[in-house]
């Protein structure tokens, strides 16, 4: 029988955790900052003149590449959860060294490999998100456990937009530096895998034997995400109205990119910082409210609220686009930033206010996998839609207008959520 653990031994391992993850989130996100969507779509039209489609796939491969939850989870489940994210981590840090690989003269086969190394990288990430769900839903109780994601994320922010910003100052100077920007890029990496090495899962044998356990019912079908949404009907309802939310803020990052960096014309760091530093910045700033008010409300209630940002993100970038101004648009991605912190937050432990314990991974391989889908639509169509096709010119600034619409369809319906839940 195993040996009994008292209250103040767990708070003792819960502080040690957080200790080392913290270190981690110090180290790891340098390097895989380098593997941004936004980062990456910059770097490919300006060194590779990357076509509009191209731009699409890189801003959206961090979403997209979340389809492979579908895999990740059935392969992770009832596996030790430490040595498989560090595994996964390892082979992440190896994608950076295709882009230091990058050959010279030729803009086809490099804007390939780039392509192919953040895509490859991205889908690591992914499932470095799905095992790291439960390693967060065991370690940390429901009444803290916002706080301390929040915790977490507000480092992996800082280290991200530091890392972003003096990339953006290095390729300015010299645009053929990036090849030993990703070759340093790969040691604050592995300096996190260590730290990561020594984090240890209270309850985690017991989460494995669950996992086990329902692993026969989940593999009888293909279907068993379907049989979540189907069984719930709340959190299919919820994964509904956020898929119709997710198709509007993934949507409009593409175009951001195309008209800040090819249309507007502006500078590595000035792209970067609108495309990327500025949303991370007041994100990080607004993170610590967010944490406070989704740990004491429930996350249907904190997603309605973020819709009211969400629309005024997009109206303002409308605003912006028709004027031409950076300014404009700066100050969209500020309210962006706030989407984004509100919604990184809920999307990391949100499915925890649905889900029954032996189920944590498959609900959040329900959503990330729905995250996948959008993120396979949505940027594709609104860069369509923004630049049009064969003989339609497209809509131009007016995508920002659709996308406000549907980001009331979103809010709507979580509204509708939010009081059924409270009857």
């Amino acid at each position: 029988m195993g040996r009994i653990v008292n209250a103040s031994e767990l708070n003792s391992r819960f502080r040690s955790n957080l200790r080392w993850e913290q270190l981690t989130e110090l180290s790891v996100p340098a390097s895989f900052a380098l593997l941004e969507g936004s980062f990456c779509a910059i770097l490919a039209d300006k060194m590779f003149a990357a076509p509009g489609w191209v731009l699409a796939l890189l801003t959206s491969a961090p979403m997209w590449a979340n389809l492979s939850s579908v895999f990740w989870n059935p392969l992770t489940r009832g596996l030790p959860k430490v040595p498989t994210i560090l595994a996964l981590q390892a082979l992440t840090l190896a994608c950076l060294g295709i882009v230091v690989a990058l050959p010279q003269g030729d803009n086809q086969l490099g804007l390939a490999l780039l392509v192919s190394a953040m895509v490859s990288g991205r889908l690591l990430i992914s499932g470095i998100i799905t095992v790291r769900s439960v390693v967060w839903s065991l370690n940390c109780h429901r009444d803290v456990r916002a706080r301390s994601t929040a915790r977490l994320h507000t480092l992996t922010s800082v280290v991200t937009v530091s890392v972003a910003s003096l990339a953006g100052l290095v390729l300015d100077n010299d645009p053929g530096y990036f090849r030993w920007i990703y070759a340093v890029g790969v040691l604050p990496g592995i300096i996190g895998i260590w730290c990561f090495w020594h984090v240890d899962v209270p309850g985690e044998l017991r989460q494995r034997v669950l996992e086990r356990r329902s692993r026969a019912v989940a593999t009888r079908s293909s279907l068993g995400g379907l049989r979540i949404l189907w069984s719930d009907r709340n959190y299919g309802r919820y994964m509904l109205y956020q898929f119709v939310s997710g198709i509007a803020n993934m949507g409009i990052e593409a175009p951001i990119v195309y008209l800040v960096s090819r249309e507007l014309g502006a500078s590595f760091l000035t792209s970067i910082s609108i495309t990327l530093v500025i949303p991370f910045v007041s994100g990080l700033l607004a993170l610590p409210f967010w944490a406070k008010y989704l740990d004491r409300s429930h996350v249907v209630r904190f997603r309605y609220i973020q819709s009211y940002y969400l629309l005024a993100s997009t109206l303002l970038l409308w605003a912006g686009a028709e004027l031409g101004s950076l300014l404009v648009i700066g100050i969209a991605r500020i309210i962006g930033g706030l989407v984004r912190s509100a919604g990184g937050i809920a999307w990391q432990i949100g499915h925890n206010d649905f889900a029954p314990r032996a189920s944590l991974s498959g609900y959040m391989s329900v959503h990330v996998t729905l995250t996948g889908i959008r993120g396979a639509i949505a940027p594709f169509l609104f860069m369509a839609l923004y630049l049009g096709i064969a003989d339609w010119s497209g809509l131009g600034a007016g995508v920002f207008l659709f996308a406000t619409a549907v980001a009331c369809l979103s809010a709507w319906g979580f509204w509708r959520l939010m009081r059924d839940l409270d009857a």
